[in-house]
């Protein structure tokens, strides 16, 4: 049998997406801000929103950023306006990608931690499994649609 390699799991650029997005407990909609934010390397909320081609309302995309900033994934400072066109705005800068890699290794090694220490278990939980159990719920809603449906 064949083992697994994590270089094969991460070839495929959405198990990448979804390894980020599971660790750092994101959505789609802050994953692709994200993305934009490490294309851009600094941006605004109106130039974010040009990036992704408007795909969401401006208030989703400050939400989006809201999250990422609460989540530490970017920085935000706020620059004076340019005359009467605004009087301030933000800039967004994403994580230094060294970091964010060096954070997702670690969740990556407590998660493997996780994984090997339930693996210590796998015996005893095997021993435990009620192999019964799924055909004993299955005659229970037999019997209960049974009632319902045959009462007239």
């Amino acid at each position: 049998m064949q083992k697994p390699s994590i270089e094969a799991l991460l070839k495929n650029p959405k198990d990448l997406e979804s390894l980020v997005k599971s660790f750092f407990n994101l959505s789609h909609m802050e994953y692709i801000i994200l993305v934009s934010l490490y294309q851009l390397m600094e941006t605004d909320v109106d130039t974010l929103m040009e990036h992704t081609g408007k795909a969401w309302f401006r208030n989703k995309v400050t939400t989006g950023l809201n999250t990422l900033l609460k989540k530490e994934l970017c920085t935000r400072e706020m620059i004076k306006g340019e005359g009467k066109k605004f009087k301030f705005k933000y800039i967004y800068r994403p994580k230094p990608m060294e970091q964010l890699k060096a954070e997702i290794i670690q969740k990556l090694q407590e998660w493997v931690d996780i994984v090997v220490e339930q693996m210590n278990t796998f015996e005893t939980h095997i021993m435990k499994v009620d192999t019964k159990e799924y055909q004993r719920q299955k005659e229970k809603r037999k019997k209960i649609k049974k009632e319902w449906f045959d009462k007239k």
